[in-house]
């Protein structure tokens, strides 16, 4: 886990198979969503990289004003399944 996935590259290359974050808050206020699709490499949802499982959410908080304008406040249930 991390607060905020800035860095999806240094998990991936130390062979880390799932890597969960949810700080972006999907960029809370509308137009930011654009901004935050531009610095992170994945700010909402699913992505594999390499042989790294990634998620994102959009946060349940938020941050300065407490709405949001074009993103949800979510709770994520993961299972995971080892084999």
């Amino acid at each position: 886990m991390n607060h905020t996935p800035d860095d999806l590259n240094t998990p991936s290359q130390m062979g880390v198979d799932l890597h969960m974050s949810g700080h972006t808050h999907k960029g809370q206020l509308w137009p930011n969503q654009y901004i935050t699709a531009r610095v992170f490499e994945l700010d909402y949802g699913y992505k594999l990289k390499e042989q790294m499982h990634t998620l994102v959410s959009s946060g349940y908080g938020f941050w300065g004003p407490p709405m949001r304008i074009g993103s949800r406040s979510e709770l994520w249930v993961v299972d995971i399944t080892f084999k």
